[in-house]
C-alpha cells in the first residue's frame, strides 16, 4: 500500500533538517501535515538550528490546529506527540511520523499506523530518492538520532543493502 499522507512530529523533522535530508519528505508523500504545536516546538522553542531557520520557508507541509483526543491525553506524552497521535487517530488515512518510544506504544494501543525516521529512509531508498540507507542512517545518527546497531542493520537489510558489522 502506497503511503500518501502523513502527520509529522518534531524530532524526525529536526533530524532530517540537520542531516540535510528534509527534501525526501515531499518526494515521498503527497500530503504532509504538521500540528501547530510541532511547528512551534521547532521554530519557537528550539535553539536556532537548521530546522528552526528553514522550516518557515518550506512549502511542502500544511500546518493544522489539533484538538487532542482524551484517550491520547491520558498517556501524558509531549504536546507534539499528543497532537500528532490525536490527529492520526481521528484521520486514519494519515500515518504518524514519530520516533518517541512511549508515543509509538500509545499508537499501537489505538491501532494508529506509524513511521519512524528509519522507515522514512528505507522508503526513500526503495523509491530511489536516496542512494544509500546506510549513509543516510549515519547522517541522522551524526545529527543526534539514536539508532541501535541492531535497528540500523535491520533497516539496511530492509533496503536490500549489505549489513554492517
Amino acid at each position: 500500500m502506497l503511503i500518501e499522507k502523513v502527520i509529522v512530529n518534531a524530532s524526525p523533522i529536526i533530524v532530517l533538517f540537520k542531516s540535510h535530508l528534509e527534501n525526501i519528505l515531499p518526494l515521498l508523500f503527497q500530503k504532509i501535515m504538521m500540528p501547530t504545536t510541532v511547528y512551534d516546538e521547532i521554530t519557537l522553542y528550539a535553539p536556532y538550528d537548521r530546522a528552526a531557520l528553514n522550516l518557515p520557508g518550506a512549502d511542502w507541509y500544511n500546518k493544522v490546529e489539533v484538538t487532542n483526543d482524551e484517550k491520547i491525553i491520558a498517556w501524558d506524552l509531549g504536546k507534539g506527540e499528543s497532537s500528532v497521535l490525536s490527529f492520526a487517530l481521528n484521520n486514519p488515512e494519515y500515518r504518524a511520523v514519530i520516533d518517541d518510544k512511549a508515543a509509538r506504544k500509545c499508537a499501537r494501543t489505538y491501532n494508529i499506523f506509524t513511521l519512524g525516521t528509519g522507515s522514512i529512509l528505507v522508503l526513500a531508498k526503495r523509491r530511489s530518492i536516496i542512494p544509500s540507507v546506510k549513509d543516510a542512517i549515519q547522517k541522522v545518527k551524526d545529527s543526534g538520532l539514536w539508532i541501535s546497531d541492531e535497528i540500523a542493520n535491520l533497516l539496511i537489510k530492509q533496503a536490500d543493502e549489505q549489513r554492517t558489522e
